[in-house]
């Protein structure tokens, strides 16, 4: 009992969080394809519009993964949303609204988008991508500048941290989430964060999961915190949780497993 009243609390906190930080959060990472044009006025604009307006009801029938599609043969487009794993219900459609409402703003010119929040994903294009991944255009983010004291210890704790959470990603039981925490010293507490999209079988996960590590170990050098950011993957690491401690186990248990198929479009969780 004591332990559901844990959850309760800390779920209704992460939502006022949450609410209440969308309305001026900055996107983690956008991605505009210079070389994918579209004009604003086409028809293959109106079927984006559709289509990202399609993706917060799919969100409200309980699917934390959404792959849509909208158009026909000739002038068709793709579009994903996702949510951190830890993330779900209402918390999780109020990010997705969000997403798709800025990338439109971010990306207007653009067929081949994709936007990143610190609790969900959106993404479109004119190339079927599900169950793929693409590791060319990858955003890394590194919002905490100050750089850690023993980039040494950090690398290594990192490395290892890393690696768990990926083996702990691919397995069917962590559908594609994990996170966790190791100490760097008595004081110094490293959170880290692996994901896929659930379109992802588990060796393309691994894969994905794999260069990202690898761009992070290139990129963010010894900085206190960073994010890679992938069309299929994300991994991210802090020195402070950016997890709620109790909640990302506990929510996957409570996912309702939703598929519906339409004509044009597919809502999975």
């Amino acid at each position: 009992m004591a332990s559901s009243r844990h959850f309760v609390v800390a779920h209704v906190v992460l939502f006022l969080v949450i609410t209440s930080s969308l309305a001026y959060e900055d996107p983690a990472g956008t991605y505009c394809n210079p070389n994918s044009p579209v004009d604003p006025g086409s028809l293959l604009a109106t079927y984006i519009g559709d289509l990202l307006a399609s993706l917060v009801p799919a969100c409200s029938r309980f699917a934390t993964f959404i792959a849509s599609s909208n158009g026909n043969d000739e002038t068709i487009v793709y579009g994903m949303a996702q949510c951190r794993g830890d993330i779900w219900g209402k918390l999780c459609c109020l990010c997705i609204e969000a997403a798709a409402d800025q990338i439109q703003k971010s990306c207007p010119n653009s067929s081949d988008a994709q936007i990143w929040y610190n609790h969900c994903t959106v993404g479109y294009s004119q190339h079927r991508f599900f169950g793929k991944f693409d590791t060319s255009n990858g955003v890394v983010s590194i919002r905490n500048q100050e750089d850690y004291s023993d980039p040494q210890a950090l690398s290594d704790l990192l490395g290892s941290l890393f690696n768990e959470l990926s083996t702990e990603a691919i397995n069917p039981k962590g559908k594609g989430f994990a996170a966790g925490q190791a100490n760097l010293t008595d004081s110094d507490t490293l959170y880290g964060m692996a994901q896929c999209t659930k379109d992802l079988p588990p060796f393309a996960c691994s894969q994905c999961l794999d260069a990202a590590i690898k761009q992070s170990q290139s990129s963010c050098g010894p900085s206190k915190g960073c994010r890679v950011f992938y069309s299929a993957c994300v991994v991210r690491y802090e020195l402070y949780p950016f997890i709620p401690y109790g909640i990302s186990g506990q929510v996957e248990e409570k996912l309702t497993i939703h598929h519906e198929f339409h004509k044009e479009n597919k809502f999975m969780s």
